[in-house]
């Protein structure tokens, strides 16, 4: 692993391979990951004033300390690399980052802006309990998904009430329903909500 890491850095800037050591320093045996940190270590002497360097270091960091001693977590240095990854405009270093600083459910955000599907569908296994179906309880019902795509629309109430021929506090109900289970603060934001969730399955 720390060879690895070696030859990574050793060049102009970090590619898809740094992803793949980031994500082998969550696997690696403990005097691997002392390798890579020690590798990485000695990189941010060499290269101060690289920020792709430095977060790699504090992200392996973190990890080491959650990883094997646990009661030095340093959740602030992953969350510092974090920081550093935006603003290398790296998303998903980025995203990992936050799920390592403990702030899965805004990983589970920045997964979905960029599309990443996989990861997306891992973080909501993790973060969504399920009901007694087995079903995450973020899921819609068959009836709750027929009226929001009616609201995505732009349908009232009643007029969904009139389409669907069931009452009009029954659709309120639903609408109250699937508001909080997509996540949406208002009707108008049911159309974005319901697209991403499309997109990750």
């Amino acid at each position: 692993a720390s060879k690895s890491v070696d030859s990574t850095l050793s060049g102009g800037t970090l590619t898809e391979s740094a992803w793949s050591c980031l994500r082998a320093c969550l696997y690696v045996d403990e005097r691997r990951l002392d390798g890579m940190q020690q590798v990485l270590v000695e990189r941010v002497r060499r290269f101060p004033n690289r920020a792709d360097v430095r977060a790699c270091a504090k992200f392996v960091r973190a990890v080491a300390c959650e990883r094997f001693t646990p009661a030095q977590r340093e959740p602030n240095a992953a969350q510092e690399a974090g920081i550093l990854f935006s603003a290398l405009q790296w998303p998903m270093h980025a995203a990992l980052a936050l799920e390592h600083a403990g702030q899965k459910r805004g990983a589970l955000e920045r997964y979905r802006q960029i599309g990443a599907s996989r990861e997306v569908r891992r973080l909501e296994a993790l973060l969504t309990p399920v009901n007694r179906r087995g079903r995450p309880k973020t899921a819609l019902t068959a009836r709750e998904h027929e009226i929001a795509l009616l609201v995505a629309q732009g349908k009232s109430n009643r007029a969904i009430a009139q389409a669907l021929v069931i009452g009009e506090r029954t659709v309120e109900t639903h609408v109250a329903s699937l508001l909080e289970k997509l996540g949406a603060a208002r009707r108008a934001e049911v159309a974005e909500r319901l697209t991403k969730r499309i997109a990750t399955f």
